[in-house]
């Protein structure tokens, strides 16, 4: 089935938002973080999921490593990609050296474009679903809509409002026996992670339900029931 006939994309968008690409007219630019770690594969291959919701994409590395475990394990997995493509908060009010330069046009980030482009270069436009959207008002539509998710990664700002907002909000679209997850738990640098989860999981009574990989800095919570 191709990604413009799953029912999830027909809700979305109208065509395919990959016709006409073409990625050599591009150039590679393509980095993340924690983007290849082995939790991925882990609860792919555990949950078998029908849809996983990524709230933070950037350039796509972490959902070119989910699609090609999806590929690998011959599932039929679909990845709904949200996220801006703006820019978090530290990307605003100085300059950064790098890729991140590159990638503005006109004063504006081109990252989305960048996005496609590395998802269609590497084959993966049958699993990927890109929702240009903030968190919040693609959460709130997809519980509107009934949307549920089998995992949910969170990864778009290191606010500790919008951590504990997306938090609440994801858990909302999350299937039962579904696992939302995130990294940065135990990083220093990003001390608001770690204060969002806690509160989230404290405030809900959920404590019991959180994983911890200290190893991989990774958090996780398997949904058991409602709120």
């Amino acid at each position: 089935m191709t990604i413009t006939n799953d029912p999830l994309y027909r809700l979305l968008h109208d065509g395919d938002v990959y016709e006409g690409l073409d990625p050599n007219a591009y150039e590679k630019i393509l980095y993340g973080w924690n983007d290849d770690n082995e939790i991925f594969g882990r609860l792919i291959a555990e949950l078998r999921p029908e849809y996983i919701l990524e709230l933070g994409s950037w350039l796509g590395a972490s959902s070119i490593h989910m699609g090609k475990t999806i590929k690998r394990l011959g599932l039929g997995t679909k990845i709904v990609c949200v996220d801006t493509w703006l820019g978090s908060r530290e990307f605003m009010g100085k300059k950064f050296p790098g890729d991140r330069s590159k990638l503005i046009v006109n004063g504006m980030p081109d990252s989305y474009r960048h996005f496609l482009m590395n998802i269609k270069r590497e084959g993966l436009q049958d699993v990927v679903i890109p929702l240009p959207q903030t968190c919040s008002n693609a959460l709130r539509f997809f519980s509107e809509e009934g949307v549920r998710f089998d995992m949910v990664y969170v990864d778009a700002s290191n606010q500790y409002e919008d951590i504990v907002s997306d938090m609440n909000l994801s858990w909302n679209v999350l299937a039962n026996g579904g696992v939302m997850f995130g990294d940065d738990y135990l990083n220093f640098s990003h001390p608001q992670i770690n204060a969002a989860v806690n509160s989230f999981v404290y405030e809900n009574r959920m404590r019991d339900q959180l994983s911890v990989d200290s190893e991989n800095n990774f958090w996780s919570i398997k949904k058991k029931g409602l709120l």
